[in-house]
């Protein structure tokens, strides 16, 4: 991708932009094919890290926490 806009992308779709920005953002979104195309591929792994079921081994997790 060669837009500079990618960090405001993964931010945009975070919720982590004031509206004003967020607003900017997305109308720069409609003219950038590059950025739609970035947005669908942060929206696409945001969507497998949340199906992804993980079930933490207890003995792992105990002696990860005692190493901390």
């Amino acid at each position: 991708m060669n837009c500079v806009w990618t960090e405001k992308i993964s931010l945009l779709i975070d919720g982590e932009l004031a509206r004003d920005e967020a607003a900017h953002v997305e109308t720069h979104l409609a003219a950038c094919p590059a950025c739609r195309a970035a947005h669908a591929a942060f929206l696409g792994l945001r969507d497998e890290m949340c199906a992804y079921e993980h079930t933490p081994d207890a003995l792992a997790q105990r002696r990860a926490l005692e190493n901390i």
